[in-house]
């Protein structure tokens, strides 16, 4: 993963264990990792979705809502 975000340049990683997290259909867990970049997305407007080759680099979505999560433009 650090080889591929060397050549993307400005992308930051953030560790979030989805299948840990979010075990037996607990959606609502996903808040805490919408806490941890409500600073990041606040200050871009969103975050665009960048899927490489068996890993996902970033992920949000200004055009791909989470449910329940408002998205100011």
């Amino acid at each position: 993963m650090e080889e591929v975000l060397q050549h993307i340049g400005n992308v930051s990683h953030t560790w979030f264990d989805f299948h840990a997290e979010c075990k037996n259909m607990r959606w609502d867990r996903l808040s805490k990792l919408l806490h941890q970049l409500q600073q990041q997305i606040d200050s871009q407007g969103s975050l665009r979705v960048l899927l490489l080759p068996e890993e996902i680099a970033a992920a949000a979505a200004g055009d791909c809502p989470v449910p329940g999560w408002q998205v100011a433009q």
